[in-house]
């Protein structure tokens, strides 16, 4: 069993009132997916960093589907950059999955999908 399985339906962090992440199953290659749903800004960015360090220890990929989003602002997205970043530093690396619009502002950043 896979660790998305053993937490499936089960918020990773305390679930606020505006950001969940929630493991699902894993998708076709065997990943782990986390689903992310809600809003991704100043007051929801730090739960993103924290949650995200914790499931990425001892892992080399982390696919973090965003097709729940309803808001992200340039926190949020700068929040995912960063999040990028410090898990390639750790030899971990972040996959997003399902962006939607923010697919647009992949070519105003360095955030890879």
């Amino acid at each position: 069993m896979t660790l998305a399985e053993s937490l499936a339906g089960r918020p990773v962090s305390a679930r606020g009132p505006e950001l969940a992440i929630v493991a699902g199953p894993s998708d076709a290659s065997g990943r782990d997916v986390f689903w992310l749903s809600g809003e991704l800004d100043l007051a929801t960015a730090p739960a993103l960093a924290s949650s995200l360090d914790r499931v990425a220890s001892g892992r080399t990929e982390v696919v973090l589907h965003l097709g729940g989003l309803e808001f992200c602002d340039v926190i949020g997205l700068t929040a995912l950059e960063t999040a990028q970043r410090r898990l390639a530093d750790r030899g971990c690396a972040l996959r997003l999955r399902d962006a939607g619009t923010l697919d647009l502002l992949r070519r105003f950043s360095h955030l890879q999908f």
